[in-house]
């Protein structure tokens, strides 16, 4: 672990437009171009992933500046620096309104990868791994991997490393690796507030302002972007779909309808201010009893390593404003969502997300047939091998989906598989024994060909769309579980990087 100083963007961080990087045709309203400032701007020297906000010696705010300077290993955003790679020195230019000029240096000392792991060598986590290259034959292909726990990881400190060992942004990292897209949750408020104030539920607590930084640096690292709204302020699944805490005293489907729109719209905006706009959203996680079933439980006063009280004391919903399965506001609700991101921008995907097994796709085709009227694109299904079949069965349940829904896009929304079984202080693995699949060993090896094999089946289908590994960068980190800080991590021996933060060569099987 490694300690860093992290400044929190704000909900300004919208306000993209006054911040932006390169470009040297800066026009004045008074005074000569390029003249020196009043002021002085400090010399930065900061590692990888680590941020500052640029506040000019003697003042205590930032100003309104825009910046230029060569290469990419910094980003500028909102006036914060944004380290990308190690031992590197940049030089950067500040201009403001008025054409004054002032320059300073961004430097990011040498980092070089060091392991604490004894099972890193014993089995082999970074042994090259040969000829293991998934055949895919579509254009447009979605490679992608869900990062939605990255940012609370960073803010906890922690640095990933490249294939060289040196640190690197992990956006960069999967990029070089031949992941082309990003996925990221969206929960509505996943925050308590208790005697002691605000106190995030966890799980990465992803809130629209957490997010945005991530779109951010996704787009920054050429990118795409898959948004995962849960329309919820935790997690949504099979088992719970709780409504907003915000939206918990609507009485009548269209208030709620009407939340979805707005609520949607805005989230969507937000991005697009930022030069995020998501390339594809699904409208909601996981909806296979359908969505916002349930009323919120009340505010827990303690943290409870666990569950909230929101999740732990929600209660039924009343029917009139229920979206169950098969119901019309399910229906209406589903729809509400994809109007609203059609309005924002027509070119947005949008995908139905349902976690069913793939050994019964009769039920899946059934689920789809009631939204045949609208005109959403991509039917997204959950496929663990642990839960949903191994790829054998996978496959054979994809032909018939692709069969029954020629004009959709089919894309494998989650999937994983482990790597290894070493534990940790901060490590509770729900990946076990039981989830072994035989034929795919639990090392580097058996999870690069549980990927390549998991590619190949969607590729085999005519309207196979892509596959995204969830969670491929949650690792272990003090305070950063599944749930709040008293939670571990449930997923580090699935991810594609040691628990030390080294990527994995398995997630080498991205690329062409």
């Amino acid at each position: 672990m490694k300690k860093r100083i992290f400044c929190l963007l704000s909900l300004s961080i919208l306000a993209l437009s006054s911040c932006t990087e390169g470009g040297s045709n800066i026009s004045s309203s008074s005074g000569s171009l390029n003249e020196p400032a009043p002021y002085r701007i400090r010399d930065y020297t900061l590692k990888v992933n680590q941020t500052a906000t640029i506040i000019p010696i003697g003042k205590d705010y930032p100003l309104d500046l825009t910046y230029e300077f060569a290469g990419d290993a910094i980003s500028i955003f909102n006036q914060v620096i944004y380290i990308h790679q190690s031992d590197t020195v940049t030089n950067v230019k500040a201009y403001d309104k008025l054409g004054h000029v002032d320059e300073f240096v961004v430097s990011a000392p040498k980092d070089e990868y060091t392991s604490t792991r004894s099972e890193e060598e014993s089995e082999a986590w970074l042994s090259p791994l040969s000829g293991i290259k998934a055949n895919i034959e579509h254009n447009d292909f979605p490679k992608g991997i869900d990062m939605s726990t990255v940012q609370a990881i960073y803010d906890a400190g922690v640095v990933y490393y490249n294939a060289s060992n040196q640190a690197e942004d992990v956006f960069r990292i999967i990029r070089d690796a031949g992941v082309n897209y990003v996925r990221l949750r969206l929960w509505n408020d996943p925050n308590n507030y208790a005697d002691q104030g605000k106190v995030s539920y966890g799980g990465g607590g992803n809130d629209l302002s957490t997010d945005l930084k991530m779109a951010y640096l996704a787009k920054k690292a050429g990118l795409k972007l898959y948004l995962d709204i849960h329309y919820s302020d935790f997690w949504a699944d099979p088992s719970k779909q709780i409504f907003p805490k915000a939206w918990a005293t609507l009485t009548t489907a269209e208030e709620v309808k009407n939340a979805i729109y707005d609520y949607t719209k805005s989230v969507l905006t937000a991005f697009d201010e930022v030069g995020a706009l998501p390339d594809m959203v699904s409208l909601g996680n996981e909806t296979t009893p359908g969505m916002l079933l349930q009323l919120p439980g009340p505010t827990n006063e303690e943290l409870t390593g666990g569950e909230p009280g929101y999740t732990t004391g929600a209660y039924s919903a009343p029917n009139t404003i229920r979206g169950a399965n098969k119901s019309k506001n399910f229906h209406d609700y589903i729809a509400s969502a994809n109007a609203a991101v059609k309005d924002v921008n027509d070119s947005i995907l949008t995908m139905i997300h349902l976690a069913k097994g793939l050994s019964d796709p009769n039920y899946i085709i059934d689920y789809y047939n009631q939204f045949n009227d609208i005109n959403y694109d991509v039917i997204g299904l959950s496929a663990y091998p642990y839960y949903q079949g191994r790829p054998s069965v996978i496959k054979s349940g994809l032909t018939s989906i692709a069969n029954a829904f020629s004009s959709k896009k089919i894309t494998l929304a989650e999937t994983s598989y482990g790597y290894t079984f070493a534990k940790d202080a901060l490590v509770s693995n729900i990946f076990d024994n039981g989830e072994v699949i035989s034929g795919y060993p639990v090392s580097t090896l058996g999870q690069a060909l549980m990927i390549k094999d998991l590619l190949e089946a969607v590729d085999s289908i005519e309207n196979g769309y892509g596959l995204f590994y969830w969670e491929g960068a949650f690792i272990p980190a003090k305070g950063v579980g599944w749930a709040d800080s008293r939670s571990k991590n449930s997923w580090a021996n699935q991810a594609l990087f040691t628990y030390d933060g080294h990527v994995l060569p398995s997630i080498n099987v991205f690329n062409d």
